[in-house]
Order: C-alpha cells, then sequence, then structure tokens
C-alpha cells in the first residue's frame, strides 16, 4: 500500500497541468507517426525524471550534490540556473499563461491577460507567504478532478474519435518528440525535489540505499502508468485531427478537441480543473523558490520577500503567451537538458569513475552540442556551426550530445590531473542509535553508510568494547563491500567523545585516549567510540586519526564557569565541532578571518547549545547534557530547582530514572510524543495549537538564551547562526528570528554538519593549517 501512495505521489510530482498542452500537438504534426512521438516524449517526459530520482537516492542529495563531482561552484551555479527556470523564468509565468488561455480567455472574453495575472499573482503571493493547510487539501482534489475530467476526454478521444490520423509528412518525428519533453521540466524537478521523495523513504525507516532504490523503482513503474496513460492518450488524440486543423495554439487544439469531444459544459469543467490545478502548482514552485534562495544565502535573503519578487517577475512574463514563453524556453532548454542528463547517468552508472576529468569531459561534450544547438535555434548559424553540428551522429535524433559526451570523457580518461593536494579523509560519527561514516574526497563526499546500533544499552561501560568491535566491524564489511581502498586515505576524523576538559582544535588518537573513553573516565556516552573505532580501523592500516573539536572544548572564561555554590562549577559541554564549523562558514560568509569575528549559535536538535564565540573562543556556553539551558526535542533544559529537589524524593525516584527522563523523555517528546521535524512541520502546517506552543517555546527560550549571550559579547555581535536538526523548521527558524534579529544578521543552517565539521578539521591538519595536539590522559 505505501508503494502505491508513494507512486501516487510521484505522479503528481511529475504530472503538471501545464504538461498537458504538448502531446496533442505532438500527435496533430506527427499523425500516423504517432507511436515514434510517443516514444520520445516519454523518454524524456517520464523516464528521465525516473532516472533523476534515482539519482538523488544514490548520491543521497539533489543537482547540487550530483554536480560537485564537476566543480561546487558549478553545482551551485548549475542548481540556481535550473531553480529560475522552473521558476521565475518559465515554468510559473507558464501556469498563469495556460491558466488564462485554456480556462478564462474561452469563458470571460471580456477579462485581459493583465487583468488576470496580477489577480492570479496575488493570490499566489497571499498563499506562499502566508502558508495555509488549505491550498493542500484543495491541492489533493483537484489532481483527482483533473484526471477524472481527462480520463472522460481520452476515452471519448479513442472510442468515438474526431477523425482518423493521416500522414503530415513529419520528419524525424522521435527526435521533435524528445527535445519537446525537455518543455516538461521533469527531469529538473526530479534532481531539485527528489531530496523531498528520499526524506521520505527516510520518515518511514527506510536508510539502507538498496532498498531506497527499490522502493523509487516499485513506486516508479506506478507512476509511469498513470503518467503513459495520460501523455500517450492525449498524443492520440493529438494524432485524430492531424488532417482537420491548420496552425494552430497548443492551448487552442486543447480547447477545440475538448469542445468536440466534451461539448461546451465539458470544457468549462476541464478549463476550471485544469486553472485550479496550474494555480497549486504555481503556490507550490513560490514557495519552494522562496524557501531555496532563504536557505542559499543562510536566512540573509528573506523569504517573503523572495517569494514576492518571484511572483513579480512571473506576473510580467506570463503576459508574453504560453507559445512565445515556450518558444524562449527552448535555448536554455536544449543546452542544459543535456548536462543534467549526462550527470545523472554518470551518478547511476558511474560508480567505478572516480577520475574527475571523466566527469568533466562528459558533461563539456553535452554542454557544447546544447549549446550550438541552442544558437542554431536563435538564428546565429555560423558555417563553422553549421560543419561541426553536421558532422555528429544521432543530431535528428536529438541525441546529438551522446558521442561528444563519450568522445570528451575518454579523453579525460587517458588525460593527466592538474597536480593538487587532493586528500581522502574517513570521517565517523557515531550517535545514540546509529553511527554514520564518510569518505571525503577534495571535500567531496565518495562514499557514505549508515550503521544502525543493535543493542539496547549505551551508558554500561561493561559493554563498551563489544558495541566499537560491532561497530568496526560492520563499518569494515561496509568498506570491503564498496572496494573501498583504505591504503588511499590520508587521515581518519571521528567525534571526539567525553575526554577531560580540552582546548579546541585536533588531537592524535593515542592508546591513552582509548583507554580513557574505554574505562569513562569523565563520563558515558555514544560519542566515546568514534576515537575507538578510527584507531582500531587506523592502526591496521597504518593511517593517522585524529579527534576534532570534541564535545568537552572549554574556552570559557573563569566568570562564566562560577554558580551560586562553589563546589560547583559550570561545565562546557556542548556540540563543539558543529559549532566551530558553523562560525567558521559565517566567517567565509561575511569575507572575516575566523578568529576575528563574534559569533551567537544555536544549535537545536535533540539537545540546544547555545555558545557565545568570540575571535575564535566559545567565552560562554549552556550545557545542554546537564540540563543547562533551552529545552529540546528529548532534554527537559533548565528547570525550578526547588520543584526538581521535591521530584527527586518522590517515593519511586532514583537517578537511573530521573536521569532517563530529563535526558531522554523530556521536552519536545513529553508534550507532543514525537521528535521528528517533519512529523512536527506537519502538525504545525495543520495548525495544531498544542504543537506550536511547544515549538514557540523551545523558540523564546532559545531566543532568550541567544539575548543573553550577547551581553557576554558585550554587545558586539557580527552575525547570529541557527544550526542543528531543528533548524529545518520554517516556523520555528521565523519565531527565533523575529525576536533576535535585531541584534545582527542571522544566518541558518540547516541540519547537523558533524562529518562536514570532521572533514575540515582533518584538511586543516593535512594541508598544514592546524597543528596538531597531544593528549595526555
Amino acid at each position: 500500500m505505501y508503494i502505491l501512495t508513494l507512486g501516487f505521489a510521484l505522479f503528481a510530482m511529475f504530472f503538471g497541468a501545464g504538461n498537458l498542452i504538448f502531446p496533442p500537438t505532438l500527435g496533430r504534426l506527427s499523425g500516423d507517426h504517432y507511436l515514434f512521438c510517443m516514444a520520445g516524449f516519454v523518454l524524456t517526459g517520464v523516464g528521465l525524471p525516473l532516472m533523476g530520482i534515482l539519482s538523488v537516492a544514490k548520491a543521497d542529495g539533489g543537482l547540487d550534490v550530483i554536480a560537485r563531482r564537476i566543480d561546487t561552484r558549478f553545482a551551485k551555479l548549475l542548481s540556481v540556473v535550473i531553480m529560475l527556470a522552473i521558476g521565475p523564468l518559465l515554468a510559473i509565468p507558464r501556469t498563469c499563461a495556460t491558466t488564462f488561455e485554456l480556462g478564462i480567455a474561452p469563458n470571460f472574453p471580456w477579462l485581459n491577460s493583465w487583468m488576470f495575472s496580477v489577480l492570479y499573482f496575488g493570490i499566489v503571493i497571499f498563499f506562499a507567504v502566508n502558508p495555509l493547510s488549505v491550498i493542500d487539501r484543495i491541492g489533493k482534489y483537484l489532481t483527482p478532478a483533473l484526471l477524472g475530467a481527462l480520463a472522460i476526454l481520452i476515452v471519448k478521444g479513442i472510442f468515438w474519435p474526431i477523425a482518423k490520423p493521416i500522414s503530415t509528412g513529419m520528419k524525424n518525428p522521435f527526435g521533435v518528440a524528445f527535445i519537446e519533453g525537455y518543455q516538461t521540466m521533469d527531469l529538473f524537478a526530479a534532481t531539485i525535489f527528489g531530496i523531498v521523495v528520499l526524506n521520505e523513504l527516510r520518515s518511514k525507516g527506510i536508510f539502507d540505499k538498496k532498498k531506497q532504490v527499490s522502493a523509487i523503482v516499485k513506486a516508479g513503474i506506478v507512476s509511469a502508468i498513470g503518467l503513459l496513460i495520460v501523455y500517450c492518450g492525449l498524443l492520440y488524440l493529438g494524432a485524430t485531427v492531424s488532417g482537420k486543423m491548420g496552425d494552430i495554439s497548443r492551448t487552442e487544439l486543447l480547447v477545440t478537441m475538448s469542445a468536440k469531444l466534451l461539448g461546451s459544459n465539458g470544457t468549462v469543467v476541464l478549463g476550471i480543473a485544469v486553472a485550479m490545478a496550474c494555480l497549486t502548482t504555481a503556490i507550490g514552485l513560490t514557495v519552494v523558490c522562496g524557501q531555496y534562495f532563504n536557505k542559499l544565502s543562510y536566512g540573509m535573503l528573506n523569504y517573503k520577500a523572495v517569494c514576492i519578487v518571484v511572483a513579480l517577475v512571473s506576473l510580467f512574463l506570463s503576459n508574453a503567451g504560453v507559445e512565445k514563453i515556450v518558444k524562449i524556453a527552448v535555448p536554455p532548454l536544449v543546452t542544459l537538458y543535456p548536462t543534467v542528463m549526462v550527470l545523472v547517468i554518470l551518478t547511476l552508472f558511474g560508480d567505478r569513475i572516480k577520475k574527475r576529468n571523466v566527469w568533466r569531459g562528459a558533461v563539456l561534450g553535452a554542454f557544447s552540442v546544447g549549446l550550438i544547438e541552442a544558437l542554431k535555434g536563435c538564428g546565429l548559424e555560423w558555417n563553422i556551426l553549421n560543419q561541426i553540428y553536421n558532422a555528429i551522429p544521432f543530431t535528428e535524433s536529438g541525441l546529438g550530445w551522446v558521442v561528444p559526451s563519450i568522445v570528451l570523457a575518454l579523453l579525460g580518461a587517458i588525460s593527466r590531473e592538474v597536480k593538487s593536494e587532493r586528500f581522502r579523509i574517513l570521517a565517523i560519527c557515531p550517535s545514540q542509535l546509529h553511527t554514520r561514516a564518510m569518505i571525503f574526497e577534495d571535500r567531496i563526499k565518495v562514499f557514505d553508510t549508515m550503521i544502525e546500533h543493535k543493542f539496547d544499552s549505551i551508558i554500561s561501560k561493561d559493554d563498551y568494547s563489544e558495541h566499537v568491535a560491532y561497530i568496526t566491524e560492520e563499518l569494515s564489511k561496509k568498506l570491503a563491500r564498496e572496494l573501498v581502498d583504505l591504503s588511499r586515505i590520508d587521515a581518519i576524523a571521528a567525534r571526539g567523545g567525553f575526554l577531560k576538559p580540552l582546548k579546541s582544535g585536533a588531537y592524535k588518537v593515542t592508546q591513552a585516549m582509548v583507554e580513557d573513553l574505554k574505562n569513562n573516565a569523565w563520563r558515558n556516552h555514544p560519542s566515546n567510540w568514534g576515537a575507538a573505532i578510527a584507531y582500531a580501523i587506523a592502526k591496521a592500516n597504518k593511517i593517522d586519526s585524529y579527534v576534532i573539536d570534541p564535545v568537552v572544548v572549554d574556552e570559557m572564561d573563569d566568570i562564566a564557569q562560577m554558580t551560586g555554590l562553589p563546589e560547583i562549577k559550570r561545565a562546557s559541554i556542548f556540540h563543539a565541532s558543529n559549532h566551530k564549523a558553523v562560525v567558521r562558514r559565517v566567517a567565509k560568509n561575511l569575507w572575516k578571518h575566523y578568529d576575528k569575528i563574534n559569533v551567537i549559535v544555536a544549535h537545536i536538535g535533540d539537545g540546544v547549545s547555545v555558545g557565545a564565540h568570540k575571535q575564535g573562543r566559545v567565552v560562554d556556553v549552556n550545557n545542554t547534557l546537564d540540563g543547562d539551558g533551552p529545552f529540546s526535542a528529548l532534554s527537559a533544559g533548565s528547570l525550578p530547582m526547588i520543584d526538581m529537589i521535591k521530584l527527586c524524593f518522590e517515593q519511586d525516584a532514583s537517578e537511573e530514572k530521573l536521569l532517563n527522563r530529563i535526558h531522554c523523555q523530556s521536552g519536545v517528546f513529553a508534550y507532543l510524543g514525537k521528535t521528528d521535524v517533519q512529523d512536527i512541520d506537519k502538525m504545525l502546517n495543520e495548525e495544531d495549537e498544542k504543537a506550536t506552543m511547544v515549538i514557540e517555546a523551545m523558540g523564546y527560550q532559545v531566543a532568550k538564551e541567544i539575548g543573553g549571550l550577547a551581553g557576554a559579547l558585550d554587545g558586539r555581535v557580527d552575525a547570529i547562526a541557527l544550526t542543528g536538526e531543528y533548524a529545518g523548521c520554517a516556523k520555528l527558524v521565523r519565531y527565533i528570528k523575529s525576536k533576535i534579529q535585531f541584534l545582527a544578521p542571522v544566518f541558518v543552517y540547516s541540519g547537523e554538519s558533524e562529518t562536514d565539521a570532521l572533514m575540515d578539521g582533518a584538511l586543516r591538519v593535512l594541508n598544514g593549517e592546524q597543528e596538531v595536539s597531544e593528549y595526555n590522559g
């Protein structure tokens, strides 16, 4: 049943109402050669998007991750360009123009396109900046309604056709349809939004890559069946009128066919269904654009402002009309589609291609041919371009990029890469439920695995060796299965555990460190396993291993450690490596040095740690592990002392029970019974009053903690950064920002970047930018 649900979700993702206008026109142009057109259009409109989703699952990320094998700047630029294409420059304006020409102009001829577009995008802006669950509910009914109307249209057109397909003399129907399929832009959508599907699978407990791919393939078959019926049915309907209609626009053709098959009432129903579906799509794309550019700028670009700009640009462009928008779309689509196709194919089938020049050559070949086709389409036909283009095989079939990509990829394989310091780093990050391991090559993730823990207890030091041995063995098996050559690993970086208080930096893992962690000399915690796992693998393969900014980094000022009881001091225990990595990112974004900037970082996840970073030192931070500071997803945070003392003396109280309750059964979980951000987001979007109150209360406490630390920095705050899993909760972030953005610019880095922080630390060591400290126990 879940596969069916996911299949319908994929269908809804790819089935845009604006895409309905293309198959009928292809059918009309192809006539009795409609089967060739079906093959070409289905390949780009159905097959490629499903491959795109699979590539996202395999790469564990969208286009910005897939394209990093070429270059990180190229990946970011390509993602931005494609987001603009499926946003304000092409797709969103087309939804408005399609709505006007299909649903409004035939029924309300007195309403001009400018008047309508102002009304249309006024509604888009309202729903985009005021997200309401009502629009999602409407969308759930619109797609079935539209499908029902199309089903009636297709069935009637097949069994009671307007006429029969005739020969039109169309040349190369497959190639024409293949390139026309670019107009759906569904491959772009798959590589940008595929991460949504991946997150949905993870929310169901599916983390294994093979299982994810299997689920997507099965769901893809369900989705493909639906898309095939709609696209092929409409294309055949267009073929039946190939001898009946002259030069007619795409929207006029669909309206005329509907009138002949369904009558005037049927046309009105279809027009309304298409119009509402287009509006829903426009709202969804505007929201995605707002979120994308807000996240890309780390919160510096205001979400609502981006949505308004997107809507205004789309409003202006929509008045060009469907035909002109489609014509404008041809050059960028024929340029970029082959590039993205090559990236998807290499991601799916290029596991053993490690040389970056191979990827670069293949992409360069695809991009070059696409660019030549775009220039020809714009009327720029220079003799030399024509000679080159005419010599390339398969251009008539829309596959002219294939041979140049292969040739340049082979040249890349035999070329010598420019010598550079490219290090391979294995990062190991154990947590309570699983251990994440990644291999980075030149900052690019080339291996990623997650080992689910099979044991119940994590706090008994008697089980330490057993846990370390199990994780080490499982990780070694996975590395062997993926044919990872450990002799090529330059360093291993592990999450640092509860050692004695240390200064920030990189520490070489030694036997003394492992023994301290094994004996739990300072505290029991899953992070204690990291160094031991790294040490075992490093020793067997003669590699250096390090821990980077362990959780016990202590740089607090003496005054910050004092409490009202002389025998009790505040301890520095926090998400040190993630904090430090985030401040370095902020410094880079502000063009400042790490040790010349003051930043307040709030890590919001299972625990909440808020720290004041003063020119490279964390001078004050709450100890989230011991219940200091705001409450979090699982922990209670600071509590009224007298009430806590009374709780300790209840009849059934015990130290173990109370610690478990405070650390693992409090916070958001205690109020709502769940902690997953996606579940919380769903409750917030459904306007659940209790969930809203709880999340705002957590946000209130985080904002108050941030405000307090501004005093620790003497009010000189260059930036505030929100990170951790709950930084991905839009309503929580908006609430916190509303209370603290007067202090300084607010950057948002959703998700934990622990493994990236470990990689960065190891790179600093290998590049000689950071000294390695000795751990003395």
